[in-house]
Order: structure tokens, then sequence, then C-alpha cells
């Protein structure tokens, strides 16, 4: 299945000690997304994402997470508050920042975000008690996202860097998330050539994630000084399904052309 593009807007969001962070809005139609930043920058390293090559400042606040989601809503002449069944808000932390390296205020985000709308978070799971603790905090969350993006810890270190956690621990600390929770889990996989896209990904894909598993293929965004080139996610989509995988989303990011799709927020550190 591909989702296909809509409309997206990237906006830059002032804090009150001069930081701006940057929030897409995304209207699909039948949904609207808000992804805002949890901070300022990210501790990882990704090199398909541009915040990667920017240096970690700090965390965000509840209330500065809040204030982005506030900030694009109140632009979009609609309040928090205005709920439209057949149109729902989902409110993703899926920009700049690693969700679960500042769980506590997240947590307290999507609490209140959970009054206004639908949740998620996407993560690189950044040890081995970031799930327990997150499940522990019993969030509202409609789904979570886990960034895979490699098969093996191999080519998975050349996606994300290097993190503390093989493939195969963080697909078993996702499932025993699910499992717990009841909270879906969706696993990202950014697609690109010559890095993760052969065959053999394919290969080793099967071996450690479950045949049932929600596999959400995204493609890989334009960013300055990007060294990688995008795979055939098609491609890579057929021979998932080739192999047994029942639930394959190739998912076409919206907003590349200004510059608000996955990968491409950013910020600027106050002076």
């Amino acid at each position: 299945m591909t989702v296909e593009p809509y409309y997206a807007k990237k906006y830059e969001v002032p804090l009150p000690d001069g930081t701006t962070v940057e929030t897409a809005y995304v209207d699909r139609g039948t949904k609207q997304i808000v992804c805002y930043s949890t901070q300022v920058g990210c501790p990882f390293r990704c090199r398909h994402c541009r915040v990667g090559a920017l240096p970690f400042v700090r965390n965000l606040t509840a209330a500065e997470m809040l204030r982005q989601c506030a900030f694009v809503l109140d632009w979009e002449r609609f309040g928090a508050r205005d709920h439209d069944i057949n149109r729902p808000i989902l409110f993703s932390a899926t920009g700049t920042g690693e969700p679960l390296a500042n769980m506590d205020a997240v947590v307290d985000a999507v609490y209140r975000m959970a009054q206004w709308g639908r949740t998620s978070l996407s993560t690189m799971v950044p040890n081995t008690l970031a799930l327990p603790r997150l499940w522990a905090k019993d969030p509202p969350l409609d789904k979570l996202q886990i960034s895979l993006h490699g098969a093996t810890d191999e080519v998975r270190a050349r996606v994300v860097g290097h993190t503390h956690m093989g493939v195969g621990a963080v697909v078993q600390a996702g499932l025993r998330f699910e499992d717990r929770s009841g909270i879906p889990v969706e696993w990202n996989y950014v697609v690109i050539r010559g890095v993760n896209d052969s065959p053999r990904d394919v290969m080793y894909l099967t071996r450690v994630l479950p045949f049932d598993a929600h596999i959400k293929l995204n493609g890989l965004n334009p960013v300055d000084g990007l060294d990688l080139q995008p795979g055939d996610a098609h491609l890579f989509e057929t021979r998932l399904l080739n192999e047994g995988y029942q639930h394959v989303e190739r998912y076409q990011t919206d907003g590349v052309a200004h510059g608000a799709a996955c990968g491409q927020l950013g910020y600027s550190a106050a002076p």
C-alpha cells in the first residue's frame, strides 16, 4: 500500500529562550498530523537525518512541546479542542530529537495532547530500559514507531550510528512492549540504495521481524550534504510481500519541497 502526499507546511516555532524549533503540519484530507520536536538537536547521529549533523543542545520541556502544537493549530485556524471525528489530529513526536531520551517531559506532554487528539512517537530505542520505563508510565499513545532501518547490527549502524542495543534486542523489546501495553508498534525502515535495500537485507529481516509486523517503508528525503541515495522502495516492498509479510506500507513523506519531511527538520539555537 502506498500513502500519497497531500499538503504540508513547516513552521519555525520561537521558544522563550530565543531557540527556534521546526514543526511540521500535514493535512491528508482524512486526518491531520502535527510533527513536533522533543529536543533541540539529537544525541544520535543518524546519517539520513539533517539534525544528525548538528550539535545536541538540550531537552525541551513539556510546555515547549505543547507550545509547538498550539502554535501550529493557531496558524491553521482551529483550536486544539476543535474535534472533527472525520479528520482526527495526530500529535506525533517525530520532529528533532529522541523522545525516549527525554521521556518524562514527553510523556507529560503526551498526556495533555491526548485531550486534543491522537498521539504517537517514534524512537530509536536508546537503551534496554527505555521501553519498559515507557510501558510503566502507561502513556496514552495510539501507536509507537520504532526506527529499525537495518536488519543487522552492521547495517543499522551505517544508517543511525552506534547504538547500545543490537537489532535483535530492539525487536524483542518492541514486541514485548506491544504485547504488554496493547499499543500497536510500527517498524520504520528508510530504504537507502546500496546500504539496506538488497535481497540479502530482506532475508535478514525475515530472521528478526515477525511476518505479522507492520513495516513502514520511508523514502530517503533530500538533506544538504547527505551522501546517501534513495533505494527502490517499491521493489523492496514487493520482496517483503513475496517473503510473506502481511502489513507493508510504502510511505511517501509529505512536505519534501518545503523541507518539512522526515529527516529534514532542524532548529536554530538561542544566541
